[in-house]
């Protein structure tokens, strides 16, 4: 994914098993974790656009 490579992942990972273990993140772990989320989101979203685009040249090179 753009802009979302494998030790943001990793990071994303930890955060989140941190905070289903039961423990309260500090705020910056907070933040940073609903950073890494969006961040995350956005990639797939950009990710998913860019399959659409793919498959209408595609479709255009057909006509």
């Amino acid at each position: 994914m753009a802009g979302f490579d494998e030790s943001a992942l990793k990071r994303l990972e930890a955060l989140v098993s941190k905070s289903k273990a039961g423990t309260k993140l500090p705020p910056t772990e907070a933040l940073e974790l609903k950073e890494l989320k969006l961040l995350k989101s956005a990639a797939e979203i950009a990710k998913g656009r860019a399959e659409i685009a793919v498959a209408k040249r595609k479709i255009e090179d057909r006509e």
